[in-house]
């Protein structure tokens, strides 16, 4: 699940396999987009915070694709 918050900021909740409690701060951390304009998914990068919890992932930041 995912919502735009704020312009260019995402917040987004989903599954993992892991069982730790964890905070990271991140600065390009890669992640798979998709989108409506084009069939299947890219790699771009995620600037944000993510906090895991046991089978949970939560993301706070904004998504970016890095320009050659």
């Amino acid at each position: 699940m995912t919502l735009n918050l704020f312009g260019n900021t995402t917040f987004s909740i989903g599954l993992r396999n892991g069982v730790g409690i964890d905070l990271e701060f991140t600065e390009t951390r890669p992640v798979w987009i998709t989108s409506n304009d084009w069939i299947g998914t890219k790699v771009a990068s995620f600037e944000g915070v993510v906090i895991l919890f046991p089978f949970v992932i939560i993301t706070i930041g904004q998504v970016y694709e890095a320009k050659d």
